[in-house]
C-alpha cells in the first residue's frame, strides 16, 4: 500500500474544496430558514372603556372601577404580518388572554370590521382563524367586553394567544402602556 504525501498544494486544494462544500451546505440551510418566516403581530392602538349604568339606564364611560361598573371593554387595532416569502401562515383559535397572578382569563375577540345591525342588536363575528399569504399584512379592529373580573382585566398581563401551523400555542404580549 502506497502512502500519499500531502504537500502544501494538496492541503490547499483539500481546504478549498471542503470550504466550498461547507459554504454550499450552510447557504442552503440559511436560505431555507429565511423562507420559513414567522407570523408577527404589531399593535397599532388600544383603548379601554370602563362603563357604568347611569340612573337613566344608559351607559357612561368612567375613569375607574366602582361598585356601579357594569362592564369593561377593550378595543385593539392590530396588524398580522407573515414574514415568509414562500409559505402560508395560519393563526387558529385566536383569543385575548389575561394573566393576573395565578389566574388567567380567555376572551374571544370580536372582529369589529364585520359589525352590523340586525334589528335592535348590533353584532360582530368572532375572530377565530387567519390565513396569511406570503408577505401579507392584514389589519384588524378587535374588541371584547367582560362583566366580571374588572380589576384583574385591567391590572393583569395581556396577550394575544393563537395556535400556529404546527398546532403550537404562541403568545404575543400586548403593551398596555400604549393606552
Amino acid at each position: 500500500m502506497q502512502m500519499i504525501k500531502l504537500d502544501s498544494n494538496n492541503i490547499s486544494a483539500i481546504i478549498g474544496v471542503s470550504g466550498t462544500l461547507l459554504g454550499v451546505i450552510l447557504g442552503a440551510i440559511f436560505n431555507r430558514l429565511t423562507r420559513i418566516g414567522r407570523l408577527r403581530i404589531y399593535q397599532n392602538s388600544i383603548e379601554k372603556s370602563i362603563m357604568e349604568q347611569s340612573s337613566m339606564g344608559d351607559f357612561i364611560v368612567t375613569d375607574e372601577i366602582t361598585e356601579k361598573t357594569h362592564f369593561v371593554s377593550i378595543k385593539l387595532n392590530i396588524d398580522f404580518y407573515n414574514t415568509s416569502s414562500n409559505s402560508v401562515k395560519i393563526a387558529r383559535r385566536i383569543v385575548f388572554l389575561i394573566k393576573h397572578g395565578k389566574d388567567s382569563f380567555k376572551y374571544e375577540l370580536n372582529d369589529d370590521d364585520t359589525r352590523h345591525s340586525t334589528g335592535v342588536m348590533i353584532v360582530a363575528q368572532k375572530l377565530k382563524n387567519i390565513n396569511l399569504s406570503p408577505n401579507q399584512v392584514i389589519n384588524y379592529n378587535l374588541s371584547f367586553s367582560t362583566n366580571k373580573n374588572f380589576k384583574e382585566t385591567l391590572n393583569g398581563d395581556w396577550f394575544i394567544e393563537y395556535r400556529n401551523n404546527n398546532d403550537k400555542i404562541r403568545r404575543i404580549k400586548i403593551n398596555k402602556n400604549r393606552l
